[in-house]
């Protein structure tokens, strides 16, 4: 198996949950809890990092909320 390392994360446009969670600073379980976009291949959860970008300056304080 491959060590996570944020050398690695960086490179990949598409992340495993375990990929995701250490990206974020996060558990597992803790990343089940939010709402950051997924696509299932099979039962494997995959995030696109791109979305996952996206969703951290949404949910950054002093975002906009206006839509």
């Amino acid at each position: 198996m491959k060590q996570l390392s944020y050398d690695t994360i960086k490179e990949t446009p598409v992340l495993s949950r375990k990929e995701t969670a250490f990206y974020l600073g996060l558990h597992v379980n803790t990343l089940d809890k939010t709402n950051i976009p997924f696509s299932k291949i099979g039962s494997r959860k995959v995030y696109s990092k791109q979305a996952v970008d996206s969703w951290i300056l949404e949910h950054s304080e002093g975002a906009s909320r206006e839509k």
